[in-house]
């Protein structure tokens, strides 16, 4: 998807769209949440709570998230096209 292409589009379509384009960070709240339950379980508390504190104060349903970075990254909420525009194909071209 093209940022141009992105504009042209709401919000639950490019995110729906660029969710299954490779190799983005993009994730739900319920995915996290069931994350978030699979490290209660595991007794990793400080991972748990981490997320939990990220996600309290925002009312975002996706994020930008890197599962693999743990407490090095806190999931950004997407609410917005704009937020969506570094996922786009021409980004850095446009952006530079």
């Amino acid at each position: 998807m093209t940022i141009k292409e992105l504009y042209k589009t709401n919000f639950e379509d490019a995110v729906t769209t660029l969710c299954y384009e490779a190799d983005y960070y993009i994730t739900s709240i319920e995915i996290i949440k069931d994350f978030i339950k699979k490290l209660l379980d595991e007794d990793n508390f400080i991972f748990a709570e981490h997320l939990i504190v990220a996600l309290n104060n925002t009312d975002a349903y996706y994020y930008d998230y890197d599962f693999s970075l743990g407490t090095f990254e806190t999931p950004k909420p997407l609410t917005e096209l704009e937020d969506l525009e570094k996922y786009c194909d021409d980004y850095k071209e446009i952006r530079q």
